[in-house]
């Protein structure tokens, strides 16, 4: 199951529009690094061997997070909706909930 587009759809909810709306692909990614930033050897280790890493160079950004677009998430760190949205919406997929544990966190589950 793609998480990332749950996670994407969950964030549409609240704010009614596309949460990256890029015109193209490269337009698409680096409106996701605005938001999340870029990925660096910390935040998404394997990222490098990715095949098409290397082919696109995007300027190093911290990403304002998902809470600067996404309002109703708010900014409390125990917010239930913040974290699921957090965890799925993850440039890592080592680092995304699977459906077992998006199924299991407390937001689906209250």
């Amino acid at each position: 199951m793609d998480m990332w587009g749950v996670g994407l759809i969950l964030a549409e909810l609240c704010t009614f529009r596309p949460l990256f709306p890029g015109g193209t692909v490269l337009d698409q990614l680096s409106k996701i690094m605005d938001v999340l930033g870029t990925p660096t050897d910390d935040s998404w280790p394997k990222a490098r061997i990715l095949p098409n890493y290397h082919k696109v160079a995007f300027d190093s950004r911290d990403g304002m997070g998902l809470r600067e677009v996404v309002p109703c998430l708010g900014s409390s760190d125990s917010c239930v909706l913040t974290h699921l949205v957090e965890s799925l919406v993850a440039m890592d997929p080592e680092k995304r909930l699977t459906a077992g544990q998006c199924l299991a966190h407390p937001w689906m589950v209250h």
